[in-house]
């Protein structure tokens, strides 16, 4: 360093977007002058050559959202073969330099030149969109005939990266069997069935033809089983609607839902005294033998007052008939008085996306375009142009989106009562949440800690105002399946780290601290801590009381330090 000169040197790093391991691997190098304001001088920079080490992380896989369903076959290899990989190199770099042997041109501009500087450190380079070399789509059929008539389709297959293949999870999609012709044999009056929207009054024996597939779909779906078969059918018939309203254990006298089910179950008996009341009763047997008391009324049907009054839906109360024409309910679309057909009520998820799609918010339009299905396993609202407030997490989470497995909401504001939210959502196949830049503090690290993401591997929160308090809840809470952990750019000191290291992280791989106030005390308990059995990836640099301003200030004071820690975790990284 001279009279406001400073030296410095870049490395050109142009690796292969590949799973790439090597050591010695000799990289282009350039020393230049800066002023104190950082500025390049006009002295003419020196190249040169430097060896650095290189390990690739484990690549990760990343599809694109899948679809609920899949048109055809082509549709499938179509969305397979847009798979990409993304995966962390590395970089180590150990090495001297003698600056007046390799840039004397620039030394002579130095106050005071050493005879050799160590230059010690890491880099991590992300590899995003890493093309596999091939992928190699697979389906098979099964076919199941009798009481479900049906074909499913798995789908699955395999991508390739360095020669290593990588299977995909396994899509099922079921196909119906068409029904041809219906032949009944038998008809018994004797038997009566239950079911919480209706009740059979008989019992239809018949002889059922069905075509696997029509020559459509064998079009559409390679090798789909085609055959034409019979099969005997016995099922309830004569149906009528009820309104199911309670059902309780016969044995136990506890109230269960039979709903959720979708069951039909034998009536065994029926209050022949509730004749006349709203309100029936009936004793039921399932397919084992065990008995239940269930309460019902009969469903009220629409009646037309008039020829040129519309038909009221039977799910929508009757209306007055003061005019011409029967008012219907809000929540269902107005019928024309030329047509007795009503429109079918929305599902709560359209329901939902069509609240979407009135909001005029950036983020709201984002998150219309991609939650097209209940079944989507990636959300993305991670951008400095959207302002993501409280309100986002609040609709997000009535979505309910339960096989979310990715949430990304970095670079907003939803602050800690946006992560209580979060920890009302049905989350529990969430493995990736990253909520960096969000302002959730310590309050929102509780909430978090507190939650039930029992699958959750991979939290982001660097630059989120957690200090040592955040980082006590964080160890002693819930999140018992993290494998990885960003912490980066907080304030958490000593007494945060040392809590960290006793918490419930047993399955905890890769631990991000950069950033922060640690001070050798907190370092020296990563060294002595034997509570992270499986931790290999440790994130330090920057932090001042451990490096000062530059790496050899750290390599002087506390060198013992740096090398107990590398001793600990090969895979240490300043």
């Amino acid at each position: 360093m001279g009279n406001n000169t400073l030296l410095k040197m870049s490395v050109t790093l142009n690796l292969p977007k590949d799973v790439f391991n090597k050591e010695g691997l000799e990289v282009s190098a350039k020393f230049f002058l800066t002023d104190s304001k950082q500025s390049p001088t006009t002295h003419s920079p020196v190249d040169t050559k430097v060896t650095i080490d290189c390990e690739s992380t484990k690549p990760t896989c990343i599809l694109a959202n899948k679809p609920q369903s899949f048109t055809n076959y082509q549709h499938f290899t179509d969305w397979l073969s847009k798979g990409e990989f993304t995966n962390k190199i590395m970089i180590t770099y150990d090495f001297h330099i003698n600056v007046q042997q390799i840039a004397p041109s620039l030394a002579q501009h130095l106050w005071f030149v050493q005879p050799d500087y160590h230059f010690l450190g890491t880099h991590m380079a992300e590899n995003s969109s890493v093309k596999p070399e091939k992928f190699e789509p697979q389906i098979s059929y099964v076919s199941k005939r009798g009481t479900t008539n049906s074909t499913t389709a798995t789908l699955g297959g395999m991508l390739y990266l360095s020669g290593n293949p990588y299977p995909i999870s396994d899509h099922d999609q079921v196909f119906p069997h068409t029904m041809i012709e219906e032949k009944t044999f038998k008809t018994d009056n004797t038997k009566r069935f239950y079911h919480p929207d209706w009740i059979a009054d008989c019992e239809t024996t018949s002889k059922v033809s069905y075509e696997e597939s029509p020559k459509s779909l064998a079009t559409d779906w390679p090798g789909i089983p085609s055959a034409t078969y019979s099969v005997l059918q016995r099922k309830p018939d004569d149906k009528h609607k009820i309104e199911h309203l309670v059902c309780f254990d016969g044995e136990t006298g506890d109230e269960i839902n039979i709903k959720s089910s979708g069951k039909a179950f034998l009536i065994e008996s029926e209050d022949s005294n509730a004749k006349n009341s709203d309100i029936k009763e009936v004793i039921l047997k399932d397919d084992q033998g065990k008995l239940y008391i269930s309460q019902y009324k009969e469903a009220v049907s629409a009646t037309s007052t008039s020829s040129s009054t519309a038909q009221s839906s039977s799910l929508v109360p009757a209306q007055s008939a003061s005019s011409s024409t029967a008012q219907t309910s809000s929540l269902v679309p107005a019928q024309s008085t030329s047509s007795s057909a009503t429109q079918p009520p929305l599902s709560a998820f359209e329901q939902w996306r069509k609240e979407l799609l009135s909001r005029s918010e950036p983020w709201a339009k984002s998150l219309w375009e991609q939650a097209t299905s209940q079944d989507i396993t990636d959300i993305v609202l991670s951008s400095s142009g959207f302002k993501v407030e409280v309100n986002t997490v609040e609709i997000l989470e009535k979505g309910n989106f339960v096989s979310l497995t990715r949430l990304l909401l970095q670079y907003t504001n939803i602050g800690p009562a946006g992560t209580q939210i979060l920890t009302r959502g049905n989350f529990i196949g969430l493995r990736t949440l990253h909520l960096a830049f969000s302002n959730i503090g310590d309050a929102g690290a509780q909430t978090l800690a507190t939650g039930q993401f029992p699958s959750l591997m991979e939290l982001g929160l660097q630059n989120t105002n957690i200090n040592d308090v955040g980082a006590q809840s964080l160890a002693i809470g819930n999140l018992t399946a993290l494998t990885t952990l960003y912490l980066d750019y907080n304030n958490i000191g000593d007494a945060g780290i040392q809590s960290l290291v006793n918490g419930n992280f047993r399955a905890l791989m890769w631990l991000g601290l950069s950033n922060n106030k640690i001070t050798p005390v907190g370092a020296q308990s990563l060294v002595t801590q034997t509570n992270l059995p499986s931790l290999e990836y440790i994130y330090l640099n920057h932090n001042d009381a451990l490096f000062g301003s530059t790496v050899g200030t750290y390599i002087t004071a506390h060198k013992a330090l740096h090398e107990a820690l590398q001793r600990k975790y090969p895979k240490y990284k300043t």
